[in-house]
């Protein structure tokens, strides 16, 4: 076993040795533009420089590991099947499937573990301390080029006696340097985190018009004073996540004869335009259930269900599943068309009444790998199984929707709890 360990060791460690870093500055903004317009473009820009120089290359070892890990598996199954041990093999050939789907192993110390799976299982987990000690020390630089940079900025703005702002940029300096030590991934295990304080919108970036605090919530509004001509989000600015289980409370208020309320969860998003706060990604959509969507037929409800909002690049988009469906979507074509419903959650009526009217409503998202569920007040609207893995790690944005219909949006109790 100590031979096979350090094979696995040695070949993750000459993956890591062909990085090679991007040692360019990243230049300060000017201190006369707009602080919070230019503070979302620089972390837009630091993202995408962790995740082409950290995150896809994290990502793709970890897909290397688990195929490794299976073919491990596969041998100590083959092993076990001609030993004629039945336990043993039903064990491995669930372990050896949960690999093939992406899915790295479960704990050491988990009840009734089967003794055959604990080397295993040991091994897996050393070499991904390894990937994640190697992912840290590989996100170090780009976090001290972007701390240097706030700080360049910090000291333009005070010299132009632009207090305020120049504070602002030390807390995203502050924020900055405290996830410099993880490598720019989130507290992992089962550590929990509020991102909102109830007081202001420190640690978010949106478009200042239709932003604000009241009540202890964060709240969106368009209106005739203050339309905005598309979608627009307010960005989370403690980085991107990959795995984990979000939760907020959400009301929604209609500023129109129709009194139709929308608005979303964006999760594992990219940046598509940093002026207007535009993202793509996945989005939980939330809803009223007053006007129908002309554009979705086949939705008479849309509270819950998982969509592909914002335009980027890649294939595909629209309706991944609607409230009560459990789907599959297919590897290729990216779609409507292409997705698979394998089940349901419950039936219409359930679904209806779950939105409460005038009153605080919860959504609960959890993502893990490809597998993705949505919660309205406790009731499951969505189980979906990705296998175009189109998003994997990304921003969380809160939507304030295009302004057909006018309209307030609040969240409060804001948490994120990421996942192993």
């Amino acid at each position: 076993m100590k031979a096979k360990t350090t094979c696995l060791l040695l070949t993750l460690g000459a993956l890591i040795s062909g990085f090679a870093q991007d040692t360019k500055p990243v230049p300060a903004p000017s201190p006369t533009g707009d602080v919070t317009t230019q503070l979302f473009d620089l972390e837009a820009r630091f993202q995408q420089s962790l995740q082409k120089e950290v995150q896809a290359v994290h990502q793709a070892r970890i897909k290397d590991l688990n195929s490794k890990y299976a073919a491990a598996v596969g041998r100590s199954l083959a092993a076990a099947s001609q030993a004629g041990n039945l336990d043993d093999a039903a064990a491995l050939k669930a372990e050896q499937d949960r690999a093939l789907a992406g899915q790295g192993p479960g704990p050491v110390d988990e009840p009734d573990l089967r003794p055959v799976l604990k080397p295993l299982r040991n091994i897996y987990r050393t070499a991904l301390a390894g990937l994640d000690k190697e992912s840290a020390s590989l996100a170090r630089p780009i976090y001290e080029r972007y701390v240097a940079t706030l700080g360049a900025f910090e000291t333009q703005l005070t010299k132009a006696t632009r207090i305020e702002e120049a504070l602002t940029v030390r807390a995203k300096k502050e924020a900055a340097q405290a996830r410099m030590g993880g490598g720019g991934r989130q507290p992992s295990g089962d550590s929990e985190i509020d991102l909102f304080n109830g007081k202001d919108l420190s640690g978010w970036a949106g478009m200042a018009p239709y932003w604000s605090v009241a009540d202890g919530a964060i709240v969106g509004r368009s209106s005739r004073d203050t339309p905005n001509d598309g979608n627009t989000f307010l960005v989370w600015q403690g980085g991107q996540v990959s795995d984990f289980e979000f939760s907020c409370k959400y009301k929604l208020e209609a500023n129109n004869p129709e009194g139709g309320a929308n608005s979303g969860i964006q999760f594992r998003s990219v940046v598509t335009d940093s002026a207007k706060y535009g993202v793509a990604g996945y989005q939980a959509e939330l809803d009223n259930g007053k006007v129908h969507v002309k554009s979705w037929p086949a939705m008479e409800n849309i509270n819950g269900c998982l969509t592909a909002d914002g335009r980027d690049q890649r294939p595909g988009g629209g309706i991944y599943a609607a409230v009560g469906q459990k789907v599959v979507v297919n590897r290729t074509n990216i779609g409507p068309a292409s997705v698979n419903v394998t089940g349901s959650l419950g039936g219409k009526q359930e679904f209806a009444s779950l939105y409460k009217a005038k009153d605080w409503n919860e959504v609960k998202i959890i993502a893990q790998g490809n597998h993705i569920q949505i919660f309205i007040n406790g009731k499951q609207t969505v189980d979906a199984i990705d296998e175009s893995k189109r998003y994997t790690s990304g921003l969380i944005g809160l939507q304030l929707q295009a302004p057909q219909l006018f309209k307030t949006v609040r969240f409060k109790d804001i948490r994120l709890r990421t996942l192993k």
